[in-house]
């Protein structure tokens, strides 16, 4: 009877043991081209334009409130040259639909904000969570803690700065610039704030996530988002990234971050 007992105790830690390997497996090989549901910024996107699916990423989780403010209208932010008005947004590039492209400005800020829940309370969505694909966590994400407007990092240029993308996943670098109402000539585009980052970014990667993590002794760690990837920027002979900001979504699409 003993020896049965034993038996069953070593199956049940066996499967135990099976279940974390399986679980464990899965979340390291995730990848920013699965199907993620809820869905996360950084991840792979497939936006409908004509005949065209175009291939680009999730920024970060936005909402506005209705004229009326009966209703709010929870989405995220994406590259405004990703798409346009209207056009169906799928997730992955070639799987569900998940919303469409509702308000968009491409020549102020290089923004778009895709619509994909309705609420009649303050937005709690289970449609989109606040957090960014991250493959350097065995979770496969990390949360966000908040946002910073370019402001924040103006006293924090030649620091670290991290995106994630579908394209080149999650890499980093360094914060090159920060610049007010500037005009990307290269672009055609105005922004009301630009981070000027030197980090790997391919096509694909536009609309991903850019975010700073902050260590602060005694307190932790936390992640700020501070834009999207949107164009590419030559200058002094380096290849950089230019990233629309918060400030950009804000002022030209009228949307609040979640």
């Amino acid at each position: 009877m003993t020896y049965i007992r034993i038996r069953l105790k070593l199956v049940v830690v066996l499967l135990v043991i099976i279940l974390l390997l399986s679980l464990l497996t899965i979340a390291l090989s995730s990848s920013p081209t699965d199907k993620w549901r809820p869905l996360y910024g950084g991840i792979q996107i497939g936006i409908q334009w004509k005949t065209t699916r175009v291939g680009c990423s999730i920024g970060f989780p936005a909402y506005y409130l209705s004229d009326n403010n009966v209703y709010y209208y929870i989405g995220f932010i994406t590259a405004g040259h990703c798409g346009n008005v209207s056009n169906s947004v799928y997730q992955p590039m070639y799987g569900d639909l998940v919303g469409f492209i509702d308000r968009r400005n491409f020549t102020f800020g290089d923004v778009a904000f895709v619509i994909i829940e309705v609420d009649s309370i303050f937005p709690v969505p289970d449609t989109v969570d606040t957090k960014i694909y991250y493959s350097y966590s065995s979770d496969g994400y990390i949360v966000i803690d908040g946002y910073w407007r370019a402001e924040e990092l103006v006293n924090k240029i030649g620091n670290v700065i991290y995106k994630s993308g579908y394209a080149t996943s999650t890499t980093y670098g360094t914060i090159y610039d920060v610049r007010q109402n500037w005009y990307h000539s290269g672009a055609g585009i105005y922004h009301k704030y630009a981070i000027i980052a030197e980090i790997e970014a391919s096509h694909g990667d536009s609309g991903g996530t850019v975010y700073y993590i902050e260590n602060i002794p005694g307190e932790g760690t936390y992640v700020w988002v501070v834009g999207i990837i949107s164009a590419y920027y030559s200058s002094s002979n380096r290849n950089l990234v230019v990233c629309s900001t918060v400030n950009d979504a804000e002022s030209y699409l009228g949307v609040e971050p979640l």
